[in-house]
């Protein structure tokens, strides 16, 4: 009895199992416009990113080319500890603002563009206040280092420097064009 149960459900769930699998592939009128707007519509900035702006991390990795010692080394960790310490309330601000920055797969509304342009001002606002304590943080680990550590260090901090304030740019970029295809209308197209 208990095995024509099971087949009669069997043949009742079939049909449905199938056709779930069927429409899994997509469905021929989906909206793919919706759809890759909401893929492009996060925030590429993240938290991890602006942790990556501190010089004194960069001292601290290249510390075998600068041939820093040990008591330098715990002397760059504990600065960063710190600088780890002062900065985890920007960095869940961070965290925050770049959700609220981040575009909806619908048509915004001009209320949503406000939103996210408040937003990304705060963003770049907080990011700065980050930026400012990692420079300060900085002019606490340069005195640690001899005279031909700071040389060696100076060339790596400045190409750092470059390197982040172009990646930096190029997010803020790439989320204004985010903004700027959600702002427009949406029409059907075939993917």
């Amino acid at each position: 009895m208990r095995a024509l149960r099971v087949a009669a459900l069997l043949i009742l769930a079939l049909p449905a199992i199938s056709e779930a699998q069927r429409r899994q592939r997509g469905e021929p009128d989906a909206n793919w416009n919706e759809i890759d707007r909401f893929a492009r519509s996060t925030t590429p900035l993240t938290v991890r990113d602006v942790e990556n702006l501190s010089a004194v991390k960069v001292l601290a990795d290249q510390r075998k080319k600068l041939k820093l010692s040990d008591e330098q080394n715990t002397a760059l960790k504990a600065l960063l500890a710190k600088e780890k310490e002062e900065t985890a309330g920007f960095l869940q601000a961070v965290d925050s603002l770049r959700k609220l920055a981040r575009a909806r797969p619908t048509a915004m509304t001009e209320e949503d563009q406000t939103r996210m342009t408040i937003a990304r001002a705060d963003l770049r606002s907080v990011i700065d206040s980050v930026r400012a304590r990692y420079r300060a943080s900085l002019n606490e680990a340069m005195p640690a280092l001899d005279e031909n550590q700071r040389v060696a260090a100076t060339p790596l901090i400045e190409k750092h420097r470059e390197e982040s304030a172009t990646i930096l740019r190029a997010k803020f970029a790439e989320m204004s064009q985010g903004q700027a295809r959600s702002a427009g209308a949406g029409g059907r197209r075939r993917p």
